[in-house]
């Protein structure tokens, strides 16, 4: 009777164990990918804290609690960092806008006070990082935060482009046992137009750049990514699809996304080095985010007819070089359909788990 209890209790650990692994095998991790996609079916490997990270350019465009009731899905998240761009138009002011407020109540509708604290809130011109810490939460805590931002825009002094950041210091207990982490999270918004994809290589290597001596020191100084355990990099990173008009929205509405992704600036100008070459990213299975006409599933029908692209992006550097540091895990990536702007938002969530992995160098830099 022993032998048969203690040889079924150690095919039920091994069957458990099995569907636990599963779940970080591959990107998604619950293996599929819906419309929206913004969490995963079930819980993320328990008792692992969980990130979520969303990134929506507003276009200038205050969305009704309707259009954002995506984030109420998030709620159940350990931590939530919500990357907005072109949150106000670009008139001076000394005080937020009126967009800037109706974001600000939207946000505590969302999460309310309650249930979530708000750690970090920083702004650089139209560009927003807010990060919410679920209050109850037993797997994560933020023990520090500090924040920083980049002017990208003319003459690196505007900030219709550039980012908001955070430096977040995280205790995160798996089991009995805990550890801290160090992570980066940006909100970003690079440079515009389709054939200027190198001034968005010299605005990341710029944001790389500037952010480095505002990071808390007691991180480090010698190299950003080589500082931190994990990176967040969202938002509006303008990347588009070098393809005509026609042959990209025939893609993109017959779902042929592969196809089009051997036409994406990001990817090929990561896998030449030019940028982003230490970061990751899941596999993209949803449309293009970018033109729509406002309230319309239709891409740009203006004399402009831009070329559908993915602009809207979350990259991600999974672990750093300390040893005990945890390592972040893509569970689900995805876009949402909701249109108040000609942006779809994307929603990336994340196990920050202890590393299953010995630590590899990132990837030799060029010099900046």
């Amino acid at each position: 009777m022993s032998n048969k209890n203690n040889g079924s209790a150690a095919s039920r650990a091994a069957a458990l164990n099995k569907r636990v692994q599963a779940l970080f095998v591959s990107a998604p991790a619950n293996g599929t990918v819906n419309a929206t996609n913004t969490t995963v079916a079930k819980p993320l490997a328990p008792p692992c804290a969980t990130i979520a990270c969303v990134t929506w350019n507003l276009a200038a465009e205050s969305p009704t609690a309707k259009d954002a009731a995506f984030l109420e899905k998030l709620r159940r998240h350990d931590l939530v960092c919500i990357c907005v761009q072109e949150l106000e138009d670009l008139k001076p002011r000394r005080t937020p806008g009126q967009r800037a407020e109706a974001w600000t109540r939207l946000l505590a509708e969302k999460f309310p006070s309650k249930t979530h604290q708000i750690v970090a809130d920083q702004s650089a011109g139209p560009v927003r990082l807010t990060v919410l810490q679920k209050k109850k939460s037993k797997l994560l805590k933020v023990e520090a935060c500090a924040t920083g931002d980049v002017a990208c825009g003319i003459g690196n002094v505007l900030r219709n482009k550039g980012c908001a950041a955070a430096f977040l210091d995280l205790k995160v207990r798996e089991g009995k046992t805990s550890a801290t982490a160090k992570l980066l999270v940006v909100s970003a918004h690079l440079a515009a137009h389709a054939h200027k994809a190198s001034d968005r290589d010299a605005d990341y290597h710029r944001i790389c750049r500037e952010l480095l001596p505002q990071m808390p020191q007691q991180w480090g100084s010698h190299d950003l990514l080589d500082c931190v355990d994990g990176c967040l990099f969202a938002g509006d990173l303008n990347y588009r699809l070098d393809l005509p008009r026609e042959e990209a929205e025939r893609g993109a509405l017959s779902g042929d996304f592969a196809a089009l992704l051997e036409y994406d600036q990001l990817k090929n100008r990561k896998a030449a080095g030019c940028a982003f070459e230490d970061f990751f990213e899941g596999p993209i299975d949803f449309a293009p985010t970018f033109k729509f006409d406002p309230r319309s599933s239709t891409y740009d029908s203006s004399k402009k007819q831009r070329v559908p692209s993915w602009t809207d992006r979350v990259l991600y550097v999974p672990r750093g070089a300390t040893k005990r540091s945890p390592e972040l895990v893509l569970a689900s990536y995805g876009s949402v359909d909701t249109r108040p702007s000609d942006h779809r938002p994307v929603v990336a969530t994340f196990a920050l788990r202890p590393r299953q992995t010995a630590p590899a160098p990132l990837d030799k830099r060029r010099a900046w």
